[in-house]
């Protein structure tokens, strides 16, 4: 009887436990700084964001998920979605919406963010001037309409030469590759300091006293 019991309260502790992490997956994920790396699959039923720590306002940086990974609420990615599925939870959504940027503004973010091995493709977005959406082969330095007429061509490539490499095992082919993300300069709260969402202040977070963005941000290298 005392065996059977002693079974009874062990799978029960062990349903409690598996209830307890389904409950955690349910909700949101917070990482409070740096990247979030999943090695499997990724199922949120809930909020993907960078927010808490000593960074409270900045989201994460990359987001890189081995095999699929399931969003059925906000992702606040910074720089990078690596994935090799991303279900998002809007599958067909009603429409897209660009913001309105020039070709020298789409050059400039281009170079913050595009690595040297992503530069062969073509980034659609809502060109102002013309009020016409375009493409930008970043290699070629040449804009085309939806058409693959050529808009313009730029005088020079300009692009982003500076970069880190990263190696990973990828799971469906078995092989060591490489991925590359740009180095470039951020600027981040240091740590004991935090951004109020509401004011815009910048707050000690020992003191509680408001300083100014000097005092609460610095520059981390992108080295």
């Amino acid at each position: 009887m005392k065996k059977v019991l002693k079974s009874k309260l062990v799978t029960c502790i062990l349903i409690l436990v598996l209830a307890s992490t389904i409950f955690v997956f349910a909700g949101d994920v917070t990482v409070k700084e740096g990247n979030l790396t999943v090695e499997a699959n990724l199922y949120v039923d809930g909020n993907i964001t960078g927010r808490g720590g000593d960074y409270p306002d900045a989201y994460i940086n990359y987001l890189y998920v081995d095999y699929n990974a399931s969003i059925y609420s906000s992702l606040n990615v910074g720089y990078s979605v690596n994935c090799y599925k991303l279900h998002c939870h809007v599958v067909d959504p009603a429409g897209v919406l660009y913001d309105l940027q020039t070709r020298q503004e789409i050059i400039d973010l281009i170079k913050v963010t595009i690595s040297p091995d992503k530069q062969g493709g073509a980034l659609v977005f809502f060109n102002k001037d013309t009020k016409s959406l375009e493409t930008y082969v970043p290699n070629e330095g040449k804009f085309y309409d939806l058409q693959g007429n050529l808009a313009f061509t730029m005088p020079s490539i300009d692009v982003a030469t500076e970069y880190k490499t990263h190696y990973y095992l990828d799971p469906l082919a078995g092989e060591v590759k490489a991925r590359q993300e740009v180095a470039v300069d951020k600027y981040i709260v240091k740590k004991g300091f935090r951004l109020d969402e509401k004011t815009g202040h910048f707050i000690n977070m020992a003191t509680g006293e408001v300083v100014p963005i000097e005092t609460a941000v610095e520059i981390k290298p992108g080295s």
